[in-house]
């Protein structure tokens, strides 16, 4: 009778433990969606962001360019990082923001499509990403 005593306590404090750890887990997660929100995310910041998807969706054509339900999913994160700036990039710097925009929406476009076309996507990722590195060290200096 006395191992079912120890085991009791044991076992609430177990799960007690469980739950914080995963309460901690979503505390973080919620810090990484609060730092990518609009109003707290600087330019630079962004376009860090913003080429960081690309990059994975590089990544992503060279790796497996048939994986078009992959392909649609960096589509639609892409188009939700740029969110984050485009706003201020198009307010702040019209030009720059035309110029941007004339390759990253038919980056976009072509990523979201049903059969994504590999050739497209990798003409359009360097040009688009020249383009984001050539803006940032322009917003830098």
């Amino acid at each position: 009778m006395k191992p079912i005593y120890l085991i009791i306590p044991l076992f609430v404090v177990g799960i007690g433990l469980f739950t914080a750890q995963a309460a901690q887990v979503n505390e973080g997660n919620g810090n990484v969606a609060a730092q990518e929100n609009k109003e707290e995310v600087t330019l630079t910041e962004g376009v860090d962001i913003v080429v960081a998807a690309i990059e994975e969706m590089k990544g992503a054509v060279k790796l497996d360019p048939k994986n078009t339900g992959k392909l649609n999913q960096l589509g639609k994160k892409l188009d939700e990082k740029w969110d984050l700036i485009e706003e201020r990039v198009e307010e702040k710097y019209p030009k720059d923001y035309k110029n941007i925009e004339d390759s990253l929406y038919p980056l976009i476009a072509e990523a979201k499509k049903k059969s994504p076309s590999a050739n497209t996507l990798n003409k359009l990722i360097p040009e688009t990403t020249d383009k984001l590195i050539q803006f940032k060290e322009k917003i830098t200096q």
